[in-house]
């Protein structure tokens, strides 16, 4: 399913639509992005990586790009502007999840 919303476009699809304009094929979903991106370590991540997190429980739910020195480009909530966020970031440290590339 997509997460338009209204004229906005959730993180997730702008993520499989930059990919795919590279030519690189991702899933569509946040879970199935975590699912198959290869693993990196955080002190390993480039711009354009992703990075997952789990904001509700045990399942992976929210993804942001790495954006390079410690940031994210992350759309906060359903509807609200995509926005930049820190790793350095208490709230993100502790709901990080993993970080992941696609080549």
């Amino acid at each position: 399913a997509s997460c338009l919303v209204g004229s906005e476009m959730c993180i997730r699809d702008r993520i499989y639509y930059a990919y795919r304009k590279a030519g690189i094929a991702v899933p569509r979903t946040t879970g199935e992005q975590y699912r198959q991106a290869r693993r990196i370590p955080t002190s390993r991540l480039r711009p354009g990586d992703l990075v997952f997190f789990r904001i509700n429980g045990r399942d992976v739910s929210h993804v942001a790009i790495y954006a390079g020195g410690q940031r994210i480009l992350h759309a906060p909530s359903s509807g609200r502007q995509v926005a930049y966020g820190s790793l350095d970031s208490p709230y993100w440290r502790r709901h990080l999840a993993a970080a992941g590339r696609y080549e």
